[in-house]
């Protein structure tokens, strides 16, 4: 008996097969991009959500005030790496090993022990901060609550990367938005009935109350997840094992940190908190380019590892490439527009912000290439290679940015900031060739003319709109150069479409 329900759905079934066998995707591939496509719708909300704060953030708030508020989320961040002690990575690891029935018990011993460490750091800022405070330019009281920020975005940071390493991406997504969008509903009306002076002040109390309630539901999950029958000895060895990979990269991770943020509080530091204000937010916009790498990189992780495990090296290569054209393509997008949206949304005493975009989006593409490079020693587990090589990229941006801001102004921290992520991606890559002798690593020879077309295309426009064009000629140049590089990137994809 023919039936109209079965029909279609086969028929739909052919179509998407013929349309996956035009753009070349197998089903590894399409798994893949539907990951992708739940973190980056996440992550697109969550950064769209953050957006929304911009103009109401720089309109509400002073550029000082602006400035603390970005000084004490870059202090919360720091203060939450070292509080995670690298064990997060180490518990993230264990997931991909073969002994999945001790997985319980050994994430109730690391989180235990994470949560005594992470407490115990929480009341030791809150008796000796003082000279911490004094360096941070952050007054003591705001100190002390960053100290419970970052307590409560390490067990919330435990939660989400379980669910990555379940490829959960669903749950992820939709606990990581409403975290944001609960944090703009209150921190809003918050900052409003602040006074103007401090309203930083409104910002941060909102966002410690929604951190909290957020922790209490993290900790209530991971409860149902956790099993205390390991034992004493066991649970030393389950944690030695998480410390033993996580330590090693507790440098790079931190160094991480200090890459995308320190950077702020250098700043803030010899040019001031409105400097830094100001700083911040055409460093955030070009960190918006963070919103598509996020959403490969989180999906990227358990892939590269299953095909690791299993030898499908072209496979790795072939996902590599074409995610560096996507994040290409958003790159030079947040370029060419980056001035129109800081001119609408933001104050006009943020108005020198733009120039900071360029440098950062560069930065952050280098940033994703070594992020590809860097899961080899993961997976060889010679994490401590990768702290050397952060140690040495956040030792140069620190001196950098000593040396040369107060020379050349605050603009100069974002190109110091592009040169650090590039200095990291290029030792990451010399580590995979020459140290660790990686045979079917990606090939950087795939990659490099997408981004040479790239880069071409975006130093054309920023001259175009420094020589003040005009609207007409500037709107030709964003479209020609957005039309030339989709032409460059995926024009295999539109000669198989007419060949077909």
């Amino acid at each position: 008996m023919f039936n109209p329900k079965e029909f279609l759905l086969s028929r739909m079934n052919r179509a998407k097969g013929f349309l996956l066998g035009i753009l070349g995707l197998d089903r590894e591939t399409v798994e893949f991009l539907s990951h992708s496509k739940n973190y980056l719708n996440a992550n697109l909300a969550v950064k769209a959500i953050s957006l929304v704060t911009v103009p109401i953030f720089t309109r509400l708030m002073l550029p000082a005030s602006y400035g603390v508020l970005a000084i004490f989320q870059s202090v919360s961040g720091i203060l939450s790496v070292i509080m995670s002690a690298g064990i997060t990575g180490g518990m993230y690891r264990r997931f991909f090993e073969k002994d999945k029935e001790g997985y319980p018990s050994f994430l109730g011993s690391n989180l235990a022990f994470l949560s005594f460490f992470s407490f115990a750091l929480v009341i030791a800022m809150l008796l000796f901060g003082g000279q911490i405070s004094a360096f941070f330019q952050l007054p003591r009281e705001l100190l002390a609550l960053a100290s419970f920020s970052a307590f409560f975005t390490v067990v919330f940071g435990v939660y989400t990367r379980l669910l990555q390493a379940k490829n959960q991406s669903r749950q992820y997504s939709a606990i990581v938005v409403l975290q944001s969008l609960a944090v703009l509903c209150i921190s809003v009306p918050w900052v409003f009935l602040t006074e103007k002076s401090a309203r930083h002040i409104g910002a941060i109390h909102a966002s410690l109350l929604i951190g909290g309630i957020i922790f209490a539901y993290s900790a209530y999950r991971l409860f149902s997840e956790i099993r205390f029958d390991s034992g004493f000895r066991n649970a030393i060895r389950d944690i030695k094992y998480s410390l033993k990979f996580g330590i090693p990269l507790l440098p790079h991770s931190f160094g991480g940190y200090l890459l995308s943020y320190f950077d702020r509080i250098v700043v803030g530091q010899i040019a001031g908190v409105a400097s830094a204000g100001i700083y911040s937010l055409g460093y955030n916009v070009g960190m918006v380019l963070l919103v598509a790498i996020t959403a490969i990189t989180s999906a990227w992780s358990p892939k590269f590892f299953a095909c690791m495990e299993h030898g499908k090296f072209l496979e790795i290569e072939r996902l590599a490439v074409r995610s560096a054209k996507l994040v290409l393509l958003a790159a030079l997008g947040i370029i060419v527009f980056s001035k129109d949206f800081i001119s609408i949304f933001a104050a006009s005493q943020y108005s020198a912000s733009a120039s900071i975009v360029a440098p950062v989006v560069f930065g952050y593409f280098f940033f994703f290439l070594y992020s590809l490079y860097l899961l080899y020693s993961e997976y060889r587990k010679k994490t401590w290679l990768i702290s050397i090589i952060t140690v040495s990229s956040i030792s140069f941006s620190i001196a950098m940015n000593y040396f040369l801001i107060p020379r050349y102004g605050y603009a100069v921290a974002a190109y110091t900031s592009m040169l650090s992520f590039g200095l990291m991606f290029f030792l990451h890559y010399l580590n995979v060739r020459f140290v660790l002798k990686e045979r079917n690593a990606i090939s950087i020879r795939r990659i490099m003319p997408s981004f040479v077309v790239f880069a071409c295309l975006a130093v054309a426009y920023l001259y175009v709109e420094s020589i003040s064009a005009g609207i007409v000629l500037t709107w030709a140049a964003k479209i020609v150069a957005l039309a030339l590089l989709s032409a460059f990137l995926f024009g295999g994809v539109f000669r198989k479409l007419n060949a077909r």
